[in-house]
């Protein structure tokens, strides 16, 4: 099993490479722990060498660690990614790109043992998720759920966005799309037109949503407010949004 850990930083490259290192030691499972100086660095590494999980820093000096997932889910699509925000007074920000969001009132070698539990257990117990699309062509493709940002129609097309920078057409209408993706909670339906991968989401207006990972604006149909704000706040419930593992030790 191989760990990487990639900063600009050299003060949190030593300490969260410690902390790996403890975690894997105390488990018992053998691991290599790759400490990597700065985004580029990274993405080096990962042309040569297949990781078990990559960890990165929310902040390096020319780029951030969620444009830095983009750039690697390009081409190792399924890899786990786990982004690290550094604040203030020892207080950490990780976000497992899955999704799930833990926030660490203090990050020490103790309270790193729970939080990587957690995220470990929830790397196997969530599968990739994918569905079977056609394109415009003709060519079946089945593509990741957490690689859809958004898809929009027009005419009888539908134009799917992906974060590995693609946009696929496939036959419409949008609805058929809708019917397919019904059944998972991280998808929204704000408009007829459109459909929304609810982590990608950063805003929420009365009209409209923001994007994470584009300059888009997607619109709210009239009436359509209420639902898509209630399913926005379900399924950052069920994936356990802000949840500090520091108060909840034992969590599995």
């Amino acid at each position: 099993m191989k760990i990487a850990y990639a900063s600009d930083n050299p003060d949190h490259l030593q300490r969260i490479g410690g902390y790996l290192r403890r975690y894997y030691d105390e488990v018992r499972i053998p691991a290599e722990i790759c400490l990597l100086d700065g985004a580029e660095a990274l993405l080096e590494s990962m042309r040569e060498t297949v990781y078990s999980l990559v960890i990165l820093d929310m902040e390096f000096q020319d780029d951030t660690g969620v444009n830095l997932t983009y750039r690697i889910r390009s081409f190792v699509p399924h890899v786990a990614v786990m982004v690290m925000r550094h604040l203030e007074n020892g207080k950490v920000e990780c976000l497992f790109v899955n999704p799930t969001m833990f926030v660490m009132d203090r990050l020490t070698e103790d309270s790193f043992v729970p939080m990587f539990d957690t995220i470990r257990s929830l790397i196997y117990s969530r599968p990739q998720r994918t569905i079977l699309i056609s394109t415009i062509q003709n060519l079946d493709r089945i593509l990741p759920l957490t690689e859809l940002i958004y898809a929009e129609s027009s005419g009888h097309r539908v134009f799917l966005h992906l974060t590995t920078g693609e946009t696929l057409e496939i036959p419409g209408p949008i609805k058929l799309l809708a019917d397919k993706l019904s059944g998972y909670s991280e998808f929204l339906f704000p408009h007829r037109s459109f459909i929304v991968n609810a982590f990608y989401v950063s805003c929420i207006t009365s009209n409209a949503l923001y994007l994470r990972t584009s300059a888009v604006t997607i619109p709210i149909a009239r009436g359509k407010l209420n639902d898509v704000r209630l399913a926005y706040d379900a399924y950052f419930r069920v994936f356990g949004r802000d949840t500090n593992v520091q108060s909840q030790p034992d969590a599995p």
